[in-house]
């Protein structure tokens, strides 16, 4: 960026930061702007989409690399937004191999047993816990009204 575009910019915004990364600034008045407004900090993705931004997933991406922002960037966050770093127990928990495993074959289980073979369609998408409902439905299309 030029020295005068970021003169330009300065002028509009004398907190914008010439070092910082010009997306997380404009993250930043975009999450701000909308708490502004009246509206709630967005704190799940896809909560609030803004000028084609995912407001939810900037929060949390904050929050979940807060160690990655630098002290001034925090302090903001934390003064002006009230963000907070992600709390230990806010973390996902990775799943090992045998907790996948168990969880597909159950899965399979489902689809074999409304389906009675597991020919699966490349895109079909199986629920875990709606089998019973599934099956209703698939039972009665084949029968018809």
């Amino acid at each position: 960026m030029t020295e005068a575009r970021r003169d330009e910019l300065d002028a509009i915004d004398p907190g914008w930061c010439r070092v910082w990364d010009t997306g997380w600034q404009r993250c930043y008045r975009l999450v701000q702007n909308h708490v502004l407004a009246g509206g709630t900090l967005p704190m799940a993705d896809g909560d609030i989409v803004v000028q084609g931004e995912d407001l939810g997933r900037r929060v949390n991406a904050q929050r979940f690399g807060w160690e990655r922002l630098l002290p001034v960037q925090q302090w903001i966050l934390e003064n002006t937004l009230k963000i907070a770093p992600a709390q230990n127990h806010e973390w996902p928990v990775k799943r090992t191999q045998d907790a996948k495993w168990a969880a597909n074959l159950a899965v399979a289980r489902q689809f074999h047993a409304c389906e009675g073979h597991l020919r699966v369609p490349r895109m079909h998408v199986e629920h875990p816990g709606r089998g019973e409902t599934r099956c209703l439905a698939v039972r009665a299309a084949l029968t018809g009204p």
